[in-house]
Order: structure tokens, then C-alpha cells, then sequence
């Protein structure tokens, strides 16, 4: 399981305040969770170095498709399947 950053951050917090209390023979733990956000950032910027110039675009977010319930082929407000556009589709008569 990976940690997220902003958890990693506090664990080094937490650790550096372990070694402020207990002394330095937790130093270890401190070190390796600042050697883990080091790395990280360094990758971070990595990254952004290799695309500089290049245009960003959003990840696709994926959609679970899921079949749409069969209808009697009437469209009411409250059907679940009615979207703005199905609606539009349905005034219109297309």
C-alpha cells in the first residue's frame, strides 16, 4: 500500500518529534521517511522537467458503463434514465 505524501510528511513529523523526546537512536526512522519525500520530489520535478513545453491535458476519468434499464419507450421527469439531453430529444420528437 502506498502512503500518500501528505501522510508521509506528518510521519516525519511525528518521527522528528521521536528523536527531539527519545534521542537519536530513532534517527533511522526520521531518515528514512525524509529520504522517501526527498525521492519523491526529485521524481516530481523529474517529470515536470521532461514536460516542459508540452501541452497538459486532464486524465480521462473512467466511467463504469452500465446498461441503461428498458423502457416503454415513454419519458417522464422522473425516470431514472432521463438526462437533459434525452429529454431535449424527447420535446423535439427525435
Amino acid at each position: 500500500m502506498s502512503l500518500s505524501t501528505e501522510k508521509l510528511n506528518q510521519a516525519r513529523q511525528i518521527a522528528a518529534e521521536v528523536v527531539d523526546c527519545l534521542g537519536a537512536r530513532y534517527l533511522p526512522i526520521f531518515e528514512c521517511l525524509n529520504a522517501e519525500i526527498k525521492r519523491r520530489q526529485a521524481v516530481l520535478s523529474d517529470l515536470d522537467s521532461a514536460l516542459e513545453g508540452v501541452q497538459r491535458r486532464r486524465p480521462k476519468r473512467r466511467t463504469v458503463r452500465r446498461p441503461l434499464p428498458k423502457t416503454d419507450g415513454r419519458s417522464s421527469i422522473t425516470h431514472p434514465v432521463d438526462t437533459p439531453s434525452r429529454l431535449r430529444r424527447h420535446i423535439r420528437g427525435d
